[in-house]
């Protein structure tokens, strides 16, 4: 048997962790740039969705507004436009990231890499944070971290979503929050509560539901123990939170709006706000959805301890919260990684471990499988919205070349009309815009001439642009409650136009200025 010298044996062991944790992060940006060639294309940048598109629109208005909250859309269900209650700190990374840039791209290159950025510091953090525990089963959780897909969604090239952002800052305050119960420190709770109130500066949902429950949790154990100790630590973490929430609301909160009519139907139509199922845990987090929580869950019975018990309650907690909604689904694979070291159970024993992880993983490579090698239909569905996308960026170039004026469109494509052409739209993928929304489709489904007049006059529209119209056609349907007829003027724009001017007419996208249109002010994009 080869006898290894102790210096080099301990230096191997030292330097191995760090090895993997490199390795676990290049695996995690492949899997965030997978689909970077439909994010780069034609000499610019194209993002994920309409949200995206929204988000830029108002980074580049936090720009011309002197780095103020920018708190009204005039870009989006014009002409009344939207008080929204979307917070600075995402926009603001972007802005800053931008300065790394050079050229006239250096904002939409921003926007492209702030998410996968945001993900390996998550996946440092979460890296140096269990090399340090050393705990069994810490080397899975950075892998299920790396391969998770719906962590490649969250943090994709192209993504400019808070929700990356959300994802860091409840990280770094879940690793504060045991690291306070582990230790009893009034330092890493005061941590904890800072790293939290600034979690629900980004976004003042999710991250309150998580903050709320740690209360919950901090209070029964304080209760529970008796210790003075745990009251203090306590009452430090709910008074830097509180002092931190305030500042974060005089600065730039507001509370959200109440919803508006129609919000249940729109709902419907949004993947995010979907019950995931059985089969969506398991695609994001393999088996490990069901074996961790129930490892956690053994330790707290074999007196674990705290930590095992507060991990345990947050993983199963979250995974009943992505069954029945799957935008809960990042936090709950968060949720399951952090916990899975102190699932020891699972790893104690070197055959189990194995099949735990095979077993565990399996989910996983299908879901890979699915995403890279798709059915036919699938990738026919891709095609063709990677068509869409540049016929709509054309058209709205093309706009951009004529006098301003609103433009009428299906609402998931009107952040992007604005971010090419600066012009405002009359619906919009915000809540907030759900009135103008709900009256652009209506349009697009009306088969008298009079109330098209009448929507184009009343919302200012100069030009119409034109998507598929049986998506269009099934969208509107969706969101509005009724059935369309085959004289709707989703179809007649794609037959003969509907009388309307043609601009420029391509296989998905067609646009239409409005004879006698006036030219109005733009919304200063």
């Amino acid at each position: 048997m080869l006898n290894v010298p102790a210096s080099i044996a301990k230096f191997a062991s030292g330097i191995v962790p760090w090895v993997w944790l490199g390795l676990v992060a290049c695996i995690f940006f492949a899997a965030a740039t997978w689909k970077r060639d439909t994010c780069f294309r034609d000499g610019a940048v194209y993002f994920t969705d309409g949200d995206c598109y929204a988000r830029m629109n108002r980074v580049r208005e936090l720009d011309r507004a002197g780095w103020k909250p920018v708190l009204y859309h005039a870009w989006e269900n014009h002409p009344s436009g939207v008080w929204t209650h979307t917070t600075m700190p995402m926009d603001a990374g972007i802005f800053l990231l931008a300065r790394f840039f050079r050229g006239p791209e250096a904002l939409s290159f921003a926007g492209a890499w702030v998410s996968p950025i945001l993900g390996l510091f998550l996946i440092g953090l979460l890296g140096a944070w269990l090399i340090r525990g050393r705990q069994p089963g810490w080397y899975v959780a950075l892998l299920l971290a790396a391969v998770s897909p719906v962590w490649a969604h969250g943090f994709a090239v192209g993504r400019p979503d808070h929700q990356s952002l959300l994802l860091l800052m409840a990280g770094a305050a879940g690793i504060a929050q045991v690291e306070a119960l582990r230790r009893r420190s009034a330092c890493w709770h005061g941590m904890a509560g800072l790293l939290w109130a600034l979690a629900c500066w980004v976004s003042l949902f999710e991250p309150l539901i998580l903050c709320a429950a740690t209360g919950v949790f901090l209070l029964m154990r304080a209760l529970g123990s008796r210790m003075a100790g745990d009251w203090k630590n306590a009452g430090v973490e709910a008074l830097v939170f509180g002092t931190v929430f305030a500042m974060w609301f005089f600065v730039d909160g507001r509370w959200p709006a109440a919803f508006p009519d129609g919000f249940d139907l729109w709902a419907r139509t949004i993947g995010e706000l979907q019950p995931a199922g059985m089969a969506g845990l398991t695609a994001w987090a393999g088996w490990f959805a069901l074996f961790v929580p129930a490892g956690a869950w053994w330790s707290v019975r074999r007196g674990g301890g705290v930590v095992p018990a507060y991990l345990a309650l947050m993983a199963t907690g979250l995974g009943m919260a992505a069954f029945l909604q799957a935008r809960w689904g990042y936090f709950f694979v968060l949720a399951v990684v952090m916990a899975t070291p102190f699932a020891g159970v699972l790893f104690r024993n070197r055959l189990v471990a194995l099949v735990v992880v095979v077993a565990g993983f399996w989910p996983i490579a299908a879901e890979w499988e699915r995403m890279l090698y798709p059915p036919v239909e699938a990738q026919r569905g891709r095609a063709e919205n990677v068509a869409e996308a540049r016929e709509v960026r054309q058209a709205a170039l093309e706009l951009a070349k004529r006098p301003a004026g609103a433009v009428a469109a299906p609402w998931w494509v009107c952040p992007a009309i604005t971010w090419w052409s600066g012009f405002p739209c009359t619906a919009g993928t915000s809540h907030q815009s759900l009135p103008g929304t709900r009256a652009t489709m209506a349009f697009f489904l009306e088969d008298d001439r009079m109330g098209e007049r009448e929507f184009l006059e009343s919302r200012g529209a100069r030009y119409v642009l034109a998507c598929d119209p049986a998506r269009v056609v099934g969208n509107a349907e969706e969101i509005l409650g009724v059935q369309a007829t085959r004289d709707a003027l989703a179809w007649r724009l794609f037959k003969d136009g509907s009388g309307l001017s043609p601009i420029a007419v391509g296989e998905w996208v067609r646009t239409f200025e409005v004879p006698g249109g006036s030219a109005q002010p733009s919304s200063g994009m």
